[in-house]
């Protein structure tokens, strides 16, 4: 397997591009709640499951990104130690 340096700069640029629309796309719906009558409380139920899940997968998007970051940041500084047979 070869180092595809810019193979991986494309992926990163596509999360960074899928993060900015979901950025994009969490100033929409504030607006949308506040108008009269918007739903009922049922909905409102299901909408609240529905941003409680999405908090949660953002949240651990974040730390595995936080953690692969430390991780590479780490790579070729550390002195790496034979095992022994």
């Amino acid at each position: 397997m070869g180092h595809d340096i810019a193979k991986l700069q494309e992926k990163v640029r596509r999360l960074e591009h899928s993060a900015a629309a979901f950025q994009e796309l969490c100033t929409v719906l504030p607006p949308i709640m506040h108008r009269p009558g918007w739903t009922t409380v049922i909905e409102v139920a299901f909408v609240d499951a529905a941003l409680t899940s999405m908090q949660s997968q953002v949240e651990s998007v974040t730390a595995q990104f936080r953690r692969l970051t430390e991780i590479a940041q780490r790579i070729g500084t550390a002195v790496s130690v034979p095992v022994e047979s």
